[in-house]
């Protein structure tokens, strides 16, 4: 996928048209090729005090995905006849945005791109629009699901949550980022899903729903993890641990240990280094030291520095470079259960080969430690995937008789909120001593289920 057409000398129009009609070979009716100002577009829906609205420099209407696109048939709708709309519209508009830059330098918050995502999904009320923003040397690309207002009298669509992939790299495009943009492409939905077509506007919207709400994601991450535990399983079993159900986990405690290492990098925790555990794979490959990662820089991670042990353990960090042997000291005690060593299940030891994969798989990933929400879906691996990776590794294997009968279930997001919201009712109906909180509309709330949301129209 090549990104650099959206380098800041080059036309924006120009290099948006291109990367959704030719890179992801989605036909797209142009509008108009002219920017547009951004009070003249958004109307009574910019609010100028806004710093999120401030930011905003030029938009183009890229342009128009519907079915006239799919067959190829040119469509004469202006701006002005797509906002006047009164019923539902089966197609989504494309927008381009350049941003100024922010005076202390950092790049735009996701709350503030997802205003603007709101704002122009205000302002076409009666369909879904997608967002491609372009700053400082970055792109951003986002979607807003959109659903029926429960008020019939209501026109338009309600606005609902945020999808956003942002801070993408146009000239050093992480790997991570390429395989999300990568699956946004026709074909890539047809290899996921090989009964949709994607031979019109509904086929389209299908596809992107899957990628916006981080099923083709998720299920990407799931697969390789999967196939590299069944490799390790079958390289320790019966050579190293004999026992088939303690051998599968073995490996899914050690995957899942450099996987959470992955996510409390990003806290700051380990060296200020939001990528300690790859520059850490990286001093080892350059130590010259051979298989003996496993054993003599990982374990000692684990089992050492992770447990408060490091202070008295010195003699096990003498093979490492010098800067880790101060830091394994410092590092903060995380042993709640997952660092704790157990000789039925971790009593192998990998080869060097085994993490240069793991690393190549993990390294093609971004990860994030901000969660989703009812109304911000971030399309990055977050913590929450922790859960649900654990739960699949557990209930299967490659192996027939390591089964469900030992798994767990993880409990989804909507269950929890459920749950929570409920429990504040009957507090709060207890303290209050009126009965009449159970029946409150905005305790009783609920944002749409993945299953209303497969009912919405926007991706």
């Amino acid at each position: 996928m090549k990104l650099s057409i959206f380098q800041n000398d080059k036309n924006l129009f120009e290099a948006a048209s291109q990367f959704f009609k030719e890179e992801l070979q989605i036909p797209v009716n142009t509008i108009s090729e002219y920017s547009i100002a951004p009070r003249e577009i958004l109307g009574d829906s910019f609010k100028a005090h806004l710093p999120s609205h401030q930011l905003l420099k030029d938009i183009w209407l890229i342009g128009l995905v519907n079915d006239e696109a799919f067959r190829r048939e040119k469509s004469d709708e202006s701006m002005d006849s797509l906002k006047n709309k009164s019923d539902d519209y089966d197609g989504l508009l494309i927008v381009a945005a350049e941003l100024f830059s922010r005076e202390n330098g950092q790049n735009p918050t996701r709350s503030q791109l997802a205003e603007i995502v709101r704002a122009f999904n205000r302002e076409f009320k009666t369909m879904p629009v997608t967002v491609l923003f372009r700053y400082d040397g970055q792109l951003a690309i986002a979607n807003a699901e959109r659903m029926k207002y429960q008020q019939q009298w209501r026109e338009g669509e309600k606005v609902g949550a945020i999808s956003l992939l942002k801070d993408i790299s146009i000239l050093s495009t992480h790997q991570g980022h390429k395989r999300i943009l990568n699956s946004l492409a026709v074909e890539k939905m047809r290899e996921f899903d090989p009964r949709n077509k994607v031979e019109n506007y509904k086929g389209l919207l299908k596809g992107w729903l899957a990628v916006f709400r981080t099923e083709v994601l998720n299920k990407q991450f799931y697969l390789d993890y999967n196939r590299l535990s069944v490799a390790m399983i079958r390289q320790i079993n019966p050579q190293q641990i004999d026992n088939k159900l303690n051998a599968h986990q073995g490996v899914l405690n050690l995957l899942n240990r450099i996987l959470f290492i992955y996510f409390i990098q990003k806290k700051g925790w380990l060296m200020n280094d939001p990528e300690f555990i790859w520059h850490f794979w990286l001093d080892y490959q350059s130590s010259g030291q051979k298989d003996n990662f496993h054993k003599g820089w990982l374990n000692p991670l684990f089992f050492s520095a992770f447990n408060g042990k490091a202070f008295n353990e010195l003699h096990l960090y003498k093979i490492l470079p010098v800067k880790y042997h101060q830091a394994f000291i410092s590092f903060p005690y995380l042993n709640g259960g997952l660092f704790t060593k157990h000789d039925d299940y971790d009593s192998f030891i990998l080869e060097d080969l085994y993490f240069a994969e793991i690393f190549n798989y993990l390294q093609s990933y971004i990860f994030t430690i901000k969660e989703d929400t009812a109304d911000d879906i971030n399309l990055e691996i977050n913590p929450e995937l922790l859960g649900k990776m654990y739960e699949g590794m557990i209930n299967a294997t490659d192996l027939d008789d390591v089964d469900a009968e030992n798994g767990i279930v993880y409990t989804e997001r909507p269950e929890i909120n459920f749950m929570t919201r409920r429990s504040f009712v009957e507090v709060l109906d207890k303290k209050l001593n009126d009965g009449k909180i159970k029946y409150s509309s905005c305790l009783l709330y609920t944002s749409p289920s993945p299953r209303d949301r497969t009912r919405s129209r926007m991706p």
